[in-house]
């Protein structure tokens, strides 16, 4: 995205695979008590059609501040995770879970996360959940959808 560090931006957090919006604000608490340094501000709410298919689909509105910095490497990035107690998925990169805290931090790679000037790595747009069975392997959408023969 394009700006200044220091410079609001707000991206789009979108419910695609969530029917509840519960888990949808799940996602952005997780991510702002996980990754503070790139915190999201909620400042509103829409309803996208998926492609014309009901029903809505609903979207957030965040805020979040701009960083400016470099790729990390995958190595680093594997480092930086393994510090803050995650472990990797180990079938799918950019994949990390905490089983005593039931968190899956997913999508986690050189486009979603920034080396600072100063080293410090920032996650920034990372899909986070509660390891449920509502969120699992398929989620709910995609589960309906099977249902119905879609």
């Amino acid at each position: 995205m394009p700006g200044r560090s220091g410079v609001d931006l707000c991206p789009l957090r979108r419910s695609t695979r969530y029917i509840e919006p519960q888990l949808l604000l799940d996602r952005v608490v997780l991510h702002n008590a996980l990754f503070p340094e790139a915190g999201l501000e909620i400042i509103g709410m829409g309803m996208d059609l998926d492609e014309g298919r009901d029903p809505c689909v609903l979207s957030l509105i965040v805020r979040q501040r701009f960083l400016r910095g470099t790729a990390p490497t995958d190595a680093e990035i594997l480092q930086y995770m393994v510090s803050r107690g995650y472990v990797p998925d180990g079938k799918r990169p950019g994949k990390f879970y905490t089983p005593n805290r039931r968190i899956v931090v997913d999508d986690v790679h050189d486009e979603n996360v920034i080396k600072l000037p100063s080293g410090l790595l920032v996650c920034f747009d990372n899909d986070i959940r509660f390891n449920t069975k509502e969120v699992s392997k398929v989620g709910p959408v995609d589960k309906l959808e099977k249902q119905r023969g879609a």
